[in-house]
């Protein structure tokens, strides 16, 4: 598991190196990777690259293990839309959720809940291929608060934080590198 800075008010990172996703597939991260609040970082590549992948074994495990707030808007949003519908039956939310989007607007909700309790310091909005991504710039203004966004994305998108591109490129079956070098295309 990949070691994320622990102190909550300073950005998470990975250093540089090579980081076991599977029994038989690594990501190379060519040079340490600093998540600086109010940057966008675009992480595009072929399907199979390992962006996904990345996100679940090495991101967000580390930023949980950290500490660090962060919103995971997943790939695959029927199991995050059921567990979320429940949520806020329970909590008896003004918002009536239904889909993807009142789902985000629910979520967005939540996070503004627990940030007027305390100050968690930089918060990660994490995306993995959600493509509402000016909902999510919208709720993150409305906000107002000191957040990283990282987007797994096919395409690019207009964004008003200043984008970063991670590219993920295979080598080989067993191996992809994780580089902003555009050089090495």
């Amino acid at each position: 598991m990949p070691e994320l800075a622990t102190d909550t008010k300073a950005p998470a990172g990975l250093k540089k190196g090579r980081y076991r996703i599977w029994q038989d597939f690594e990501l190379e991260l060519i040079q340490d990777l600093i998540l600086e609040p109010g940057v966008c970082y675009l992480l595009t590549g072929a399907n199979g690259s390992g962006k996904s992948s990345f996100l679940k074994r090495c991101l967000l495990p580390g930023l949980k293990l950290g500490g660090y707030c962060y919103l995971y808007i997943g790939q695959q949003l029927d199991t995050q839309l059921y567990v979320c519908k429940a949520d806020s039956a329970f909590s008896q939310s003004r918002i009536n959720v239904k889909d993807g989007s009142s789902m985000v607007e629910y979520l967005f909700e939540r996070l503004a809940e627990v940030l007027a309790q305390e100050n968690p310091g930089i918060c990660y909005i994490v995306l993995d291929e959600y493509y509402e991504y000016r909902q999510v710039l919208d709720y993150l203004e409305d906000l107002k608060i000191s957040c990283c966004l990282i987007a797994v994305s096919h395409a690019s998108f207009e964004c008003s934080y200043p984008v970063k591109e991670l590219s993920f490129v295979p080598q080989s079956l067993n191996l992809s590198l994780i580089t902003n070098d555009e050089s090495l295309f």
